[in-house]
């Protein structure tokens, strides 16, 4: 298990960025394998923010589209 903070979402190149609490990156994925990862249940969402879990949602509506 790797535990990881969503460091940067760049929306034009559709990436997203984990860093681990030092701030290293960890990973680097793109839209699609982010979506992937979520629907295998390999990545757990852990709310540090009331409207985090929300726009994870969101972006999941996106790419369904």
């Amino acid at each position: 298990p790797l535990l990881a903070r969503l460091a940067v979402h760049d929306p034009q190149e559709g990436y997203y960025i984990f860093v681990n609490r030092n701030g290293v990156k960890m990973r680097q994925v793109t839209r699609q394998e982010l979506h992937t990862l979520i629907d295998s249940s390999l990545v757990e969402i852990l709310e540090t923010n009331s409207n985090f879990r929300d726009e994870v949602t969101e972006v999941r509506k996106k790419l369904d589209k």
